[in-house]
């Protein structure tokens, strides 16, 4: 069951949804995204699960990672294998920003901020607004991911990495999560036709 937090708005209580990390970070089996960028493609798949965690080849510009993220939880672990720490990379739940130290790899090293909430990003897969950004602070002068957009069920959908030739952006192309697949078709349908002329009659009595 989804929680619910309380917001006072000049005396009035609104009811909000938690944003949990496996919204934002889905790690299904049968999860699969493509991106487009600069200088080619890159794709993205969960490879294997264990537990809550997934280890997913591509994870927003940081390489291959074992991602933790399940419903009930705000937080999101990376993994990669190698190192013996688990990092916490972000609370999805957590007032914009919000920071905290991570060490993913040489230059991924640094703050991560939740910098955002609510824009609305468009990718050739679709158009999207209910989406956090996380802002990295990289540690190499011409490397590392500097920014990344996440949507809600969907996941990464835009990142942006440093290099010796300045920005790389890398957008969202297409995805199956959750056995939704982006960009969406049109729904619903519409039929065109022609129709013969009826003629009237006009009887004055």
């Amino acid at each position: 069951m989804r929680a619910l937090w309380l917001l006072s708005i000049g005396g009035v209580f609104l009811a909000a949804e938690a944003a949990f990390a496996s919204d934002y970070v889905p790690n299904r089996g049968d999860d699969t995204w493509e991106y487009q960028g600069p200088f080619g493609g890159r794709s993205a798949s969960v490879e294997r699960r264990s537990s809550s965690w997934g280890l997913i080849s591509e994870f927003g510009g940081l390489g291959k990672q074992w991602v933790w993220s399940r419903d009930g939880s705000e937080r999101v672990y990376l993994w990669n294998g190698a190192r013996r720490r688990v990092e916490l990379f972000a609370i999805f739940d957590a007032p914009v920003g919000n920071s905290n130290l991570v060490s993913v790899d040489p230059c991924n090293t640094g703050v991560v901020r939740l910098a955002a909430r609510g824009e609305t990003v468009t990718v050739p897969a679709g158009s999207f607004s209910d989406t956090v950004r996380l802002d990295l602070q990289p540690s190499c002068a011409d490397g590392g991911v500097r920014k990344i957009w996440f949507a809600k069920d969907v996941g990464v959908i835009r990142w942006e990495e440093d290099s010796f030739t300045g920005p790389r952006i890398y957008n969202l192309v297409r995805a199956k999560v959750g056995g939704v697949s982006y960009p969406k078709s049109p729904s619903g349908f519409s039929v065109k036709g022609t129709f013969p002329t009826l003629d009237v009659a006009y009887n004055p009595l």
